[in-house]
């Protein structure tokens, strides 16, 4: 599940900033001294580093979908905050700001990945992927960067809030079209006397 968030959150970042796959590159992994060393070109790194069940959207219960064009019953899929850590590198400042600022400006500009960016087998899930860009908390950055071995630089915290696929499908049973219900007293003859009830219509049964 976490390559096709990886995959959308490329896709949208690509057609936002937007990133020449010639002269930019975008990376998932860890941005510690090592690989930033190794960096010879101007990249995007999204490194997650933290996933959580969303506390504001914890739902129960079950839901019908549409899945193939049939009519599904499934439970109501969980939500995860996934956090990712973007920094912008190349070889100068400079560019690294400007690319930065960029991305920063994507990140801000909607708070909905729509279905376009994203990738087979999560185009289809709903609510749609929600980004959201960090205030600022009182933590410091540098305790981060030092937990990863690399070195201080400025970065975004991005939180995308992604549902997961975790249920069985169940398809439900064919649609009630009658209802039959007995009334009368326990004392008549006749007890009980039916109601049916039928496609919209009552009709009286002995």
């Amino acid at each position: 599940m976490f390559h096709l968030i990886d995959e959308s959150l490329e896709a949208y970042i690509r057609a936002e900033v937007p990133l020449s796959p010639t002269d930019v590159d975008v990376a998932f992994e860890r941005p510690d001294r090592d690989w930033g060393t190794a960096v010879t070109r101007p990249t995007v790194s999204a490194f997650l580093w933290d996933v959580k069940r969303n506390s504001d959207e914890q739902e129960a219960g079950v839901g019908m979908q549409q899945v193939n064009g049939r009519t599904v019953r499934r439970a109501v899929l969980p939500r995860v905050d996934c956090r990712y850590l973007v920094t912008a590198w190349a070889g100068d400042v400079r560019t690294e700001h400007q690319l930065l600022g960029s991305l920063l400006s994507a990140l801000l500009r909607n708070t909905v990945i729509q279905p376009t960016y994203l990738s087979n087998g999560f185009s289809q899930l709903r609510p749609l992927p929600v980004i959201s860009v960090a205030r600022f908390d009182g933590s410091d950055n540098a305790d981060f960067w030092t937990a990863i071995g690399g070195e201080l630089r400025p970065a975004v915290d991005l939180t995308l809030t992604a549902t997961f696929d975790t249920s069985v499908i169940e398809e439900p049973g064919p649609p009630v079209r009658t209802v039959e219900v007995g009334t009368g007293h326990i004392e008549d003859s006749d007890f009980p006397r039916r109601v049916i009830h039928s496609a919209g219509e009552n009709r009286n049964g002995g």
